[in-house]
């Protein structure tokens, strides 16, 4: 996630920064389904086919990251894996840097894959296995790509190491910070707690450093592959991925964590909307249990119909959630760092929401055994 501030809607801009692009310039409309978190991403169409722009400030991403993640997408698409796909600007170049009154930027567009995303859609037994499939397909890939002259992926050992940067940096979060109507809390209340997190870096990289690092258990990993970056083609019966955003040279089995753990997320979240939408009691915790438990199996049994996945790896999960959990409370942390005083009212709603966040991981990493593995 960007720093708060930057989550203004900047139309003009994007519309400034498409010039580089082929477009049409008649349809501007589906820009209204924007979206902006880690970067800014306005849909745009060109020859009648959606495409995407994305751009954030050049300050909110490491030196060479986004060169590393269009390298490899540009590879994997060489290779026959799909995934969404990034377009040449008019010059010829995947990423533009531009000076603007809003300061440095860089900025990509990325062809639509189409399909339905996962978290939107009955998850079947099928579609569970596709989702794993892929996955192990690009743990596969990652096995035998070398990155390109240039490109540098940042590792698990620079997160661990950014995440206490911001965290030792930050002692206290200023007043506001979980929004307008939280100003009256106590310093103590807006402490971040280094502490643990210095303890937990500790342990985890001596843990990490246990691990083998062959390329068939350690390499370019996607890092965010939930289901809201999945989409599913039914004609093809198969699943194509985006956002390589947050891609990291890591053990293949983050992957794995990140993605069972958001699918519990989104499972739960299924049948919570149901009930709603039903006018229903919530939903039964041993049935929510049960589905869960379901979905992941199917997921885990889709991965294993292509690469190796012993129960001795699945046993060592919750280190790489709490891997997981430490990152995003370091960034949730630098996100809500900077309190703008004449900030929208949503953005008082969003601070809110992120505070909650920000101690449920503060929880996970704090533990050491972590959650129950699936």
């Amino acid at each position: 996630m960007m720093m708060l501030h930057h989550l203004i809607d900047r139309r003009d801009l994007a519309i400034r920064l498409l010039r580089l692009w082929e477009c049409d310039s008649a349809d501007l409309t589906l820009m209204d389904q924007y979206r902006i978190s880690a970067n800014a991403v306005y849909p745009f169409s060109h020859d009648g086919q959606v495409r995407f722009l994305r751009f954030a400030p050049t300050t909110e991403k490491r030196s060479g990251q986004t060169e590393s993640e269009l390298a490899w997408l540009v590879w994997l698409n060489g290779h026959q894996y799909p995934a969404g796909q990034p377009v040449p600007s008019r010059n010829g170049k995947l990423l533009e840097f531009c000076e603007t009154e809003y300061g440095s930027l860089q900025a990509s567009v990325f062809s639509h894959v189409g399909g339905e995303r996962l978290d939107r859609i009955p998850l079947s037994p099928e579609i569970l296995q596709a989702y794993g499939q892929t996955l192990a397909r690009l743990h596969e890939h990652s096995t035998v790509y070398h990155p390109a002259a240039g490109t540098v992926p940042w590792t698990w050992r620079d997160v661990l190491a950014w995440s206490l940067s911001v965290l030792v940096h930050t002692p206290v979060l200023p007043a506001g910070a979980y929004g307008p109507d939280f100003n009256l809390l106590s310093d103590s209340d807006l402490e971040t707690d280094s502490a643990s997190a210095l303890e937990a870096v500790d342990e985890l990289t001596c843990f990490f450093e246990t691990l083998p690092t062959d390329p068939e258990h350690y390499g370019l990993i996607h890092f965010d592959f939930e289901p809201d970056n999945v989409f599913w083609h039914p004609d093809e019966a198969q699943c194509i991925p985006i956002d390589f955003d947050d891609a990291m040279v890591h053990w293949y089995l983050a992957d794995v964590a990140r993605a069972l753990e958001s699918l519990r997320e989104c499972v739960s979240d299924s049948m919570e909307d149901a009930a709603e939408n039903e006018g229903g009691s919530p939903p039964d915790e041993t049935l929510r249990l049960d589905r869960q438990n379901a979905a992941c199996g199917a997921f885990l049994s889709g991965y294993r119909s292509i690469r190796e996945l012993k129960e001795e790896s699945i046993a060592l999960l919750p280190s790489f959630h709490r891997f997981s959990a430490l990152y995003g409370y370091a960034r949730i942390v630098r996100a809500l760092s900077i309190v703008n005083h004449e900030e929208p009212d949503w953005m008082g709603n969003l601070r809110f929401h992120l505070h909650g966040l920000m101690n449920e991981r503060k929880e996970i990493f704090k533990c050491r055994t972590g959650p129950t593995s699936p």
